[in-house]
């Protein structure tokens, strides 16, 4: 008897676990069908987006089904109301995501598919610039990349007598390959990501434009992308439509190789050309906190036509031209921009009205260094038989600067420089004074960028009335 009571009483734990078992899953699935369903759900993602990214979020819809994922419909990104003008950044159509269940029990992303369909981006620097204000991560300022006040050359500093070469020629050129990454921001956690996770991106479009300059703008249509994120080796690829730039359309039905090796998805260098315009373009991105990415252009050495290339008459030519620029960055982060550049010019031409003085560089180089502070120019030069133009300066992210040149000269051309100051105002001269070097004059020339406008001073003496607006 007792037997029989003690498997009675098995039986029916049994089948109350199994009713468990069956019921548990339609219970889960309810109650996340009603917390998406609802206003109170959908307000409540609406809100954790809104926080991430400091952009107003509205969402239409949401849902899942266990053996399909989650989805989203109709998903749009404003701008805070403290900016201004009221604009939408980001509206997408929907996004598709089929979980890995076992590793979200094991407390790791576990994503096995993200489908991404109809998604379009209209970002205007302005809000870049006012998220960056607003934004409570601290910017990674290295002590010497704070904005520095502009050193002047010294008085008995000649021009450098035998130019690089190239940007590969010059000292302590930055050489990290394309797949160099900034470090994660401070106290991160890196989210590691699931095996065989596979993302498509399906009609993209990315325009990148500023409100009080239109003509400034970048934009990519009809994109799509299909590539994998997890696992050891695998590839794929992105087509991109078009892409455009100050309404000028630059190229067309671009394909660009993906390649994943592990922790890392990598654009192997690809060689464009626009305009009669050749480079290299690679890129990295690591899916880890924060979303780094990288980017490498490469310009080979080369002949260069301005006006071909800009599409507008210039009176400045240049015999070639070559650089390196790597942009670091955050998708997460956009303040936390980090970059340099290096350019070489050779045979670079100033003609002005008067046709018969004509200004003319055999060679100069540029160095620029992008920080969260802003840009750095530690040295730029243009030097020639008669003339030379030496300079640093800085540009701050809250739109002032400094930037001092020393302009160069033979004696003969003295009275040349005096005539076109006076052109650009008759009380205004350079004030021009003998180098130490033997037949050379000079002069140093401070342009201080406010938020009131642009003033040009000499030496230490007080800035003049505003030349810009």
């Amino acid at each position: 008897m007792r037997d029989q009571l003690q498997q009675g009483k098995f039986r029916r734990w049994l089948r109350r676990l199994l009713l468990v078992i069956l019921l548990a899953p339609l219970l889960l699935w309810g109650l996340l069908s009603l917390l998406f369903t609802t206003s109170w759900g959908t307000g409540m993602i609406s809100s954790r987006v809104e926080k991430k990214l400091g952009l107003a979020c509205e969402i239409d819809r949401l849902g899942w089904v266990p053996w399909s994922g989650f989805f989203v419909k109709d998903l749009v990104l404003s701008a805070p109301e403290d900016f201004s003008p009221a604009c939408e950044v980001v509206r997408l159509d929907s996004i598709k995501i089929t979980p890995r269940w076992q590793d979200i029990l094991r407390k790791r992303l576990g994503v096995k598919e993200l489908t991404v369909d109809g998604i379009e981006v209209e970002m205007p620097v302005e809000l870049l610039r006012h998220l960056s204000k607003k934004s409570q991560t601290p910017p990674l300022v290295l002590a010497d990349q704070a904005a520095p006040e502009p050193a002047k050359h010294s008085l008995a500093e000649s021009p450098q007598s035998h130019p690089p070469a190239s940007p590969a020629d010059v000292p302590n050129q930055e050489k990290r390959p394309p797949s160099s990454l900034p470090p994660s921001p401070p106290s991160s956690v890196k989210t590691p990501v699931a095996v065989h996770s596979q993302i498509s991106i399906e009609n993209a479009s990315v325009r990148i434009y500023s409100i009080e300059h239109p003509r400034l703008e970048f934009s990519t249509f009809d994109v799509s992308a299909d590539f994998p994120l997890g696992g050891e080796v695998a590839s794929g690829q992105c087509e991109i439509g078009s892409v455009t730039a100050g309404g000028g359309e630059l190229f067309r039905d671009l394909t660009f190789p993906l390649n994943w090796n592990g922790n890392t998805l990598a654009l192997t260098p690809q060689e464009l050309e626009t305009r009669g315009f050749k480079f290299s373009l690679s890129a990295a991105f690591r899916p880890v906190h924060g979303l780094p990415f990288g980017v490498l252009v490469n310009v080979p050495e080369q002949p260069v036509s301005l006006s071909e290339v800009l599409q507008t008459d210039l009176p400045v030519s240049i015999g070639t031209f070559a650089a390196r620029n790597q942009l670091n960055a955050y998708l997460l982060y956009p303040h936390l921009l980090s970059g340099s550049s290096l350019s070489t010019y050779r045979d670079l031409l100033v003609q002005s009205s008067d046709a018969e003085t004509p200004i003319v560089f055999d060679w100069g180089q540029a160095q620029f260094q992008l920080t969260p502070a802003g840009l750095i120019s530690r040295d730029f030069r243009w030097v020639g038989e008669d003339e030379a133009i030496l300079g640093n300066g800085y540009l701050t992210k809250a739109g002032t600067g400094v930037v001092i040149t020393r302009i160069v000269t033979s004696e003969q051309r003295v009275e040349m420089y005096e005539r076109r100051a006076r052109e650009f105002r008759n009380d205004f001269s350079l004030r021009m004074r003998p180098l130490i070097t033997p037949d050379r004059w000079y002069s140093d020339v401070r342009f201080d960028l406010a938020k009131t406008g642009l003033t040009l001073s000499l030496e230490e003496e007080e800035p003049s009335p505003k030349i810009f607006p």
